[in-house]
């Protein structure tokens, strides 16, 4: 006997019932057993027979429900601990960005990426801004202009075109300003390292440009030196007014009348710079006197070379003085604290013209350009002189040679010297170092732009 009612099974159907029985509430399939037909059907094969019983197979409802609250548990631990993983990645997500935005959020950086375009490409001055790694982040546009470069972002620092004082200047980032030459340009370059929350994020390059500041206070100081000048030559010529005025006075007519004639040969700025005659630009005659006064304060005789002859205008005179200006101040330094005792310092200048280009050379008495420096002489920050480096000085040279290249011109060191003897003859006292430069387009034969302007 069985618990449940089998008629459905042992009528020849399969019944899937859910029902109680001895093991409890349980499901239950009930299948029925045939037996097969021994005649066979009219085929020659065995066909179904009659139900001769049933099998019943159950399993209880409470082994369901708990398989199925274990599967329940298991899928709950996976669910949380995927649910978990997912917090612990945005918080480790969320700080990471954090990070990498300074703690800004999404409308911030919106505000900032408008204000720094706005800021960077509205100031007057470059600046060029590089991460942590030495890589460009940001360039604006006064800077590709002022230091000729156009880089890509994430490019490195050296591969950039800085030129090497600029570069030296952006790695040191100690906040120093740095005059540096810059193609036909000069410009204050000043390095400072950025930090947030003691956090190194970089460095900052704000460069600007001095070029027109530099030209004006050469041309100033040449002016004021001529007026330096030309109040002693004022003073001069007024004791030679007393001396005629006396001459006159005391009846000596004719000695008076010599001494004017000798004024009126020498001319006024013949009596400061020998052979001036031989130039024919006035700009270029006044800058020379400057110079020549210039020397002497320094107790250095500048001199003209015996081939100077220049015939024609300047064309370009703030390059031609900038060039010039630089190979004689530097001529006068040498000579100035020149190895030679009991000798007067001397700087000879030479000008030649050839068509449109002037030729010149500065020869001094000093001590000459060390050999290991022979090399090396014309990068900016080389110096022969105390205090050289950064704070200014070995960037005349440097000037020069740009502004000549630029012009198509060269400026070269044609001697280093340092091989003078005691003898002291005139050769001899010029055994310091020569320099030699070539600027083509410097001359007309027309009226200098300059002087129909004034």
């Amino acid at each position: 006997m069985v618990s449940t009612d089998p008629s459905g099974a042992l009528g020849g159907g399969e019944v899937v019932i859910q029902e109680q029985g001895t093991l409890g509430e349980s499901v239950r399939a009930k299948v029925p057993v045939l037996q097969p037909d021994p005649q066979g059907s009219p085929g020659g094969q065995s066909g179904p027979g009659r139900v001769v019983g049933e099998v019943s197979v159950g399993i209880s409802t409470a082994a369901v429900h708990e398989q199925l609250l274990r599967d329940l548990r298991r899928a709950g631990l996976l669910v949380g601990g995927a649910l978990l993983a997912g917090i612990a990645g945005s918080v480790l997500l969320a700080r990471r960005w954090h990070g990498l935005t300074l703690g800004l959020e999404p409308a911030d950086l919106a505000d900032l990426v408008r204000e720094q375009d706005a800021v960077l490409h509205g100031i007057g001055e470059g600046v060029v801004a590089a991460d942590a790694k030495s890589r460009i982040t940001v360039v604006n546009d006064e800077a590709r202009r002022l230091l000729g470069i156009d880089p890509a972002p994430g490019s490195g620092i050296d591969s950039i075109g800085l030129t090497p004082r600029v570069l030296q200047a952006f790695r040191a980032a100690d906040g120093t300003p740095v005059q540096a030459a810059v193609g036909d340009r000069i410009v204050v370059v000043t390095a400072r390292t950025v930090t947030r929350d003691t956090r190194a994020l970089g460095a900052v390059l704000s460069v600007r440009d001095r070029t027109d500041v530099e030209s004006l206070t050469r041309q100033l100081d040449a002016v004021s030196t001529m007026g330096t000048v030309l109040r002693a030559q004022r003073h001069e010529f007024a004791n030679r007014l007393h001396l005629l005025n006396g001459l006159l006075h005391t009846g000596r007519p004719d000695e008076a009348a010599r001494y004017l004639e000798e004024l009126l040969g020498s001319g006024p700025l013949g009596t400061t710079l020998p052979g001036i005659d031989t130039i024919g630009d006035p700009y270029l005659q006044a800058f020379l006197a400057a110079k020549a006064a210039h020397a002497r304060e320094q107790g250095v005789h500048l001199r003209l070379g015996p081939n100077t002859w220049v015939d024609a205008n300047l064309a370009a005179p703030v390059d031609v003085t900038t060039v010039l200006g630089n190979l004689v101040d530097n001529a006068i330094d040498a000579a100035g604290s020149g190895p030679a005792p009991g000798r007067e310092p001397v700087v000879e200048v030479e000008l030649v013209r050839d068509g449109d280009t002037l030729h010149l050379a500065v020869a001094d008495s000093g001590a000459g350009v060390p050999p290991e420096l022979a090399d090396s002489i014309f990068a900016e920050g080389v110096s022969t002189k105390s205090g050289g480096g950064p704070g200014g000085r070995g960037l005349g040279l440097a000037l020069a040679r740009q502004v000549a290249r630029a012009r198509g011109g060269e400026v070269l060191l044609g001697d280093p010297g340092g091989v003078g003897d005691d003898s002291g003859d005139e050769e001899s006292r010029l055994r310091g170092a020569e320099f030699i430069a070539r600027m083509p387009g410097v001359l007309t034969e027309e009226e200098p732009a300059w002087a129909e302007e004034n």
